[in-house]
């Protein structure tokens, strides 16, 4: 099973198919009144059986159960979550027995693909909940009963179906889709030639590169999360082969891509909050936002120029340059 390929392939297929319906709207359009949380349990569940399937930790019969679990589990919140999240007083058998057997299999699908430093942050918030009452000063709050509390963690929805899953469902896997048409169709070259043209036969030329790719596309995207998953896998590959390490290939695209909710004329969320509570024009805004953001971005060129410098990472090969 560790091997399966056609198992996970239909799995990551089940997951980009969710996506792509919720993030479409499609429920709506059919008349079917689903909750959020559904879809985004049931995302959930395929993608921690393709953990469990394709990691190499644990025994092979703890993993194939795991993965089983994780479908059944997410098969049977999906069904019922309405009913759970609703009534969840009415129901605290079925809601104990749902929320350890999620509960558990998710730390292990987590420690599996993150580490243990996850696991032991997430303990600590845990602990603190469970014993708030013991400190002192402004960390003393009220405690927490261990089954209310893992009760919350998988049933409410400020918390696994929250903000984090809903972006990595709604916006991570859509824009993922869309930076791979983009390299299929051919219609990401514009921004790579560009920048290739502008930075390519410079020192360090891959990372100015991914800074000035990641701008150019934040200018007209708007959010840092389809930069850097749109443009990042374009760039981090190429930082890598040019000779930055991989962790300063991510860091360099993820402060770039960052940098692109800032970046004029389409900027993030915030700026349209920020014009509609001011009571001024989104131009106004714009205009503000200008100098600061091509700072940011001088001062992640200047770094990645600086260990450029440092590791002896030269220009980009001629015949990669567009003319």
């Amino acid at each position: 099973m560790r091997g399966g390929i056609p198992i996970t392939g239909i799995l990551a297929a089940l997951i980009t198919l969710t996506a792509v319906l919720w993030s479409s709207g499609a429920p709506l359009w059919i008349g079917w009144r689903v909750y959020s949380e559904q879809v985004l349990i049931a995302a959930l569940a395929f993608a921690m059986a393709v953990a469990f399937i394709t990691s190499q930790s644990g025994p092979l019969w703890w993993s194939r159960l795991a993965a089983i679990a994780s479908l059944c589990f997410g098969a049977w919140l999906t069904v019922r979550f309405p009913t759970l999240s609703e009534n969840v007083f009415y129901h605290p058998t079925e809601a104990l027995i749902v929320s350890i057997t999620g509960f558990v299999l998710l730390l292990d699908a987590v420690r599996r693909t993150m580490g243990w430093s996850l696991i032991f942050i997430l303990g600590c918030i845990c602990l603190y909940a469970l014993f708030a009452n013991n400190f002192s000063g402004p960390l003393q709050s009220r405690s927490i009963a261990p089954d209310r509390l893992i009760t919350f963690l998988i049933l409410d929805s400020a918390s696994l179906a929250g903000t984090a899953l809903s972006i990595a469902v709604a916006v991570v896997v859509p824009f993922l889709i869309l930076s791979q048409l983009l390299l299929a169709t051919g219609g990401s070259a514009f921004f790579s030639d560009l920048s290739l043209a502008l930075a390519g036969r410079k020192r360090g030329g891959a990372g100015k590169i991914a800074i000035l790719g990641s701008a150019f596309f934040g200018s007209i995207s708007g959010s840092a999360v389809s930069n850097v998953a749109s443009t990042g896998a374009i760039t981090i590959p190429m930082m890598k082969d040019g000779g930055y390490r991989p962790k300063t290939a991510a860091a360099i695209e993820a402060a770039a891509s960052t940098g692109g909710q800032l970046m004029p004329p389409v900027m993030g969320a915030a700026a349209f909050l920020l014009a509609e509570n001011l009571q001024a024009s989104y131009i106004d805004v714009m205009l503000a936002a200008l100098i600061p953001s091509l700072l940011y971005y001088f001062s992640v060129f200047v770094f990645a120029d600086l260990e450029a410098g440092r590791l002896k990472i030269s220009r980009v090969a001629e015949e990669k340059i567009p003319p």
